[in-house]
């Protein structure tokens, strides 16, 4: 069925006409969503509204920090959660690195991740090698779940990290079986959401994450220099973390002289954060998830990018070429399809055709955007079938 027949899609049709670059540069076929997303129209208004603030206004930061807890309450909204589990930071390594240095593991404690994992979160626990942490990577799966990790748990393993969906492959993980098993073993889990927030319906209370790191640069629009971190409000008072700043104490005086006092840390998630924001990045992402929620919710945008992305699987199937992670949309993103051309040809012959898209170590990824249709994925699937007259696809 085309997405055109979906009556629930209707708002994201004219998605497109958002983002001006499509109408600047018709020749270009965008298909780097996971890489960074263009720019959209209401984003770049937030944008050129907050800069105005700062060139005509005073004194603008108090409406700034206004900004920064509505735009905390939508982030929770987003992923179902309390406003209060919500910390802002500068990217997702950064983001995971403030809950993983705030868990205090001890000498022999071990984590798992897998071993084609992301590397911000590969080299955040390979960081802790020094403090006696071991760290081990089980090998990689198509789809990983519960049974891909038990192997490598045992009595001192703290912490299971891994992605929601796996950038280079576009595999989705089953983090809800992940965390189902290894939580009520005290065993805490770290999600790196960065590949699905704002393109696949992400709920922190049904994926029972121990915390949920994402950045806003990709699916969610923003400029970057952004990034999330979410922490289960159950073991968010036990997380001391290493640097601490004057945002994320109770007791700084007015006189904003630190007194010898110890410091009160916050009991929500602004324990975390400890100075002045990226408030441009801030009124960005505001304007995003609004546009989101104008386009009917990340479940209109998750339906519509399956079917791209499900005509685009078939169409490829048609020309002998099969994807990278298993087709079923329960194992695979709905906006990362990465097909096995591996031959160092295909980057060339992609970029003279004016077809952005990303080439990783499994193959060419692949990711559409809510401003793609259904002649951007044909467009494709023709340059594709000219390649391969002079390009093997290995």
């Amino acid at each position: 069925m085309s997405i055109h027949d979906d009556q629930s899609l209707l708002p994201l049709l004219g998605a497109r006409q958002d983002f001006p670059l499509f109408h600047h540069r018709p020749d270009i076929l965008y298909l780097n969503a996971s890489f960074q997303q263009p720019l959209s129209k209401p984003v770049h208004v937030a944008c050129t509204s907050f800069l105005d603030s700062h060139l005509y206004e005073p004194n603008p930061k108090a409406a700034w920090q206004e900004q920064v807890e509505k735009t905390r309450d939508e982030v929770a909204k987003l992923i179902n959660a309390p406003k209060t589990a919500i910390s802002f930071s500068k990217n997702t390594s950064e983001a995971m690195g403030m809950f993983i240095q705030a868990l205090r593991l001890n000498k022999g404690d071990n984590v798992v991740i897998l071993e084609d994992e992301h590397p911000n979160q590969v080299y955040a626990w390979l960081a802790l090698e020094n403090c006696g942490i071991e760290v081990r990577r089980v090998p990689a799966v198509e789809c990983a779940n519960a049974d891909t990790f038990a192997p490598a748990v045992d009595s001192r393993t703290r912490v299971i990290g891994l992605s929601y969906v796996m950038f280079h492959s576009g595999q989705r993980n089953d983090v809800a079986s992940i965390t189902n098993r290894f939580r009520p073993q005290n065993i805490e889990v770290l999600v790196d959401a960065t590949q699905a927030i704002g393109v696949l319906s992400t709920d922190s209370s049904l994926l029972n994450v121990s915390a949920l790191a994402f950045s806003c640069h990709k699916a969610m629009g923003t400029p970057s220099g952004l990034g999330v971190l979410y922490v289960d409000p159950a073991i968010l008072s036990s997380l001391v973390p290493r640097s601490i700043g004057p945002f994320g104490v109770l007791n700084l005086p007015e006189t904003f002289i630190a007194g010898k006092d110890t410091s009160q840390l916050r009991l929500d998630g602004r324990r975390f954060e400890t100075g002045n924001f990226n408030y441009l990045a801030i009124h960005a992402l505001q304007a995003y998830i609004d546009l989101i929620n104008r386009y009917g919710g990340q479940a209109a945008i998750e339906s519509m990018l399956y079917k791209l992305s499900q005509r685009l699987i078939d169409k490829m199937a048609d020309l002998g070429i099969p994807t990278v992670a298993k087709p079923e949309q329960l194992k695979r993103s709905p906006h990362n399809v990465v097909f096995p051309l591996l031959n160092p040809g295909w980057p060339a012959f992609f970029s003279s055709r004016h077809v952005l898209v990303s080439h990783y170590r499994a193959g060419t990824r692949v990711s559409i955007g809510i401003y793609n249709n259904e002649d951007d994925i044909d467009r494709f699937v023709g340059v594709v079938k000219e390649g391969m007259n002079s390009i093997p696809l290995n």
